[in-house]
Order: C-alpha cells, then structure tokens, then sequence
C-alpha cells in the first residue's frame, strides 16, 4: 500500500514522529489520514480510530481517496487489478470517523478536516473564504487584488530577477464568486448569505441555481448560512461538478 500511494513512511514512523514532537514541546500536530483505499475495509478503519486515540494531537485531516491521472493506482484500478471499496462501504467509514472523532472531543469544521476547540486552521480557512495572502519564498504562490501569482521557481531567479513573480492570472469576478460559494461550502458551516451579497452585489440564488440542490435534499438553509445536509456532503462532488 505504501508503494502504491506513492509514501515512504509508516504506521510506526508516524507514531515515532508524533512522541518526538511531544518530547520537544510541540504539541499542536496535525495528522493527515485517507479512507476508500484498496482492500480497506471496517476493521481497518477502527484499529486506525483507536491509535489515534492514543495520539495527543489537536488537528486531524481525513480524506477520502481520490484517483489521480496518471499514477500506477489510477492505472492499476482502470486496468482492473485492483479494486476499491464501493460507495456504500465508503459512506459507512466516513460515518463511523465522524462519530468516532466527535466523542474523541474533535469538531469537524471541513468536510475533510476535525480540530479540538480554538486548533481550526487558520492557515486553510483563508483558502477556504477566498481572503487575500502574499506567497513569500520560491514557488510561492499569492494571492492579492484579485491576482493569483507563483513566484520565480529557482533561488538564482527569485533573488536576482528584477520581479520574483514568474506566473500572474487575473480571477474575474464570475471565477471569485465560484470559489468564493465552492470553497465556502467546504466548511461545515457553509456559506454566509449576506457576506456574499455584501461581497458581491449580488443573491447567490441569483448567480446560482441553488434551489435544484434544496429541493433535491444536497443543499440546506439554516438562517442566514447555506450548507451541505448530510446526505450532500457524502455526495457534495456532484453538487461541486456543477458549478464547475
């Protein structure tokens, strides 16, 4: 499994890893986990569950597997030697991390992502509600005044060009309020209505067809926030290939 995800670390490096960052005071540690991969099944799922009970970390990203093109994993499942679990299997282990987190005291805020009180990430959720941000350093990338830019790939280039920027595109309003509603319904809580009028002149049910969605049970409005219903979130790229 390690090969075939393209990982050169295991259970056992993790573990190390994390008691060391412990035995250094650094106690604000976020552990990346994925679900839906080959031959997983349940059992898995829980053994996993249980060591990161035994983990004291306040950050927790868990996503479920999605098939790149061109990797030996995609190539292997399109040739059929290798087969994943089916969506009813991978509904039954998002549920089971979502209810096995929640009584470990972690909040999921994200579809993807679960944090204990006050450790929601704040480097992320200035993606997720499209804010502006420099990118400082080599292949950074930024994002400002409705540019998105990627700085010079090379140190020699970054430090001795007369503009370290390599790449800059313009995102026209159309583009920021897709993002802005698409990385908006991300979190749990979803989209603020009146922030997205504010921001943009506009109703979102104005921009978009978001009644479809209501009335087929994937999107939800609850006061002034609109958001994935459950049933949405286990769904949510159907919902998200459409505005794309």
């Amino acid at each position: 499994m390690i090969l075939l995800l393209n990982r050169h670390h295991n259970k056992k490096n993790v573990i190390e890893a994390i008691d060391l960052l412990h035995r250094y005071g650094l106690h604000n540690i976020n552990l990346d986990m994925m679900y839906g991969l080959p031959n997983q099944n349940m059992e898995n799922i829980k053994n996993d569950l249980k060591i990161i009970k035994s983990l004291d970390i306040s950050h927790i990203s868990y996503y479920s597997l999605i098939l790149e093109e061109h990797t030996l994993l995609n190539n292997l499942v399109n040739q059929n030697k290798i087969t994943l679990p089916n969506e009813d299997l991978i509904g039954d282990m998002s549920d089971y991390i979502n209810s096995y987190l929640s009584s470990l005291g972690f909040k999921q805020y994200e579809i993807s992502n679960f944090a204990k009180a006050g450790y929601e990430s704040k480097h992320n959720l200035i993606y997720w509600d499209t804010n502006y941000y420099y990118g400082i350093g080599m292949r950074a990338c930024g994002y400002i005044d409705s540019y998105r830019y990627q700085n010079q790939h090379t140190l020699a280039a970054y430090m001795n060009c007369d503009n370290f920027i390599e790449t800059k595109e313009y995102i026209s309003l159309d583009e920021t309020m897709k993002e802005f509603f698409l990385l908006g319904l991300r979190k749990i809580k979803g989209v603020s209505l009146t922030e997205f009028s504010n921001r943009f002149g506009k109703s979102a049910f104005q921009v978009f067809d978001l009644q479809k969605w209501i009335d087929k049970k994937m999107l939800e409005v609850n006061e002034d926030y609109i958001s994935f219903t459950k049933r949405g979130i286990n769904l949510g790229n159907i919902v998200f290939e459409d505005f794309v």
